[in-house]
C-alpha cells in the first residue's frame, strides 16, 4: 500500500517538475528521477522527525516542513550542471 502511494506522489512531483522546466522555472533535469528522490526526502525526512514521540511542538513541526520545502525547491530550481552524464528525459 505504502509504495502505491510513493507512485502516486511521485507522478505528481514529475508532472510538477515538467511544468516548471517546461515554463523555464526549474532547470532542466530528469523529471522523473527527481521526482523519485523528492518522494524519497520527503518521506524518510518525515517518518522519525514526525512521529508524535520526537517533536513536541507545533513550531517544531513548522521548522521541519519549512527545511523540506526549501530542499525541495533547491532541487529543483538549481543551476543545471554544466555536463550532465545523463540526458534528461521529456
Amino acid at each position: 500500500m505504502r509504495l502505491k502511494y510513493r507512485r502516486a506522489l511521485g507522478e505528481v512531483f514529475e508532472r510538477i517538475i515538467r511544468q516548471g522546466i517546461k515554463s523555464g522555472a526549474f532547470a532542466r533535469q530528469d523529471a522523473a528521477v527527481i521526482a523519485a528522490c523528492l518522494v524519497g526526502a520527503c518521506f524518510e525526512g518525515l517518518v522519525g522527525p514526525l512521529s508524535p514521540e520526537s517533536v513536541t511542538s507545533e513550531g517544531e513541526r513548522s521548522v521541519l516542513v519549512e527545511a523540506i520545502i526549501g530542499f525541495a525547491l533547491r532541487a529543483v530550481v538549481g543551476p543545471a550542471p554544466a555536463a550532465s552524464p545523463v540526458a534528461p528525459r521529456r
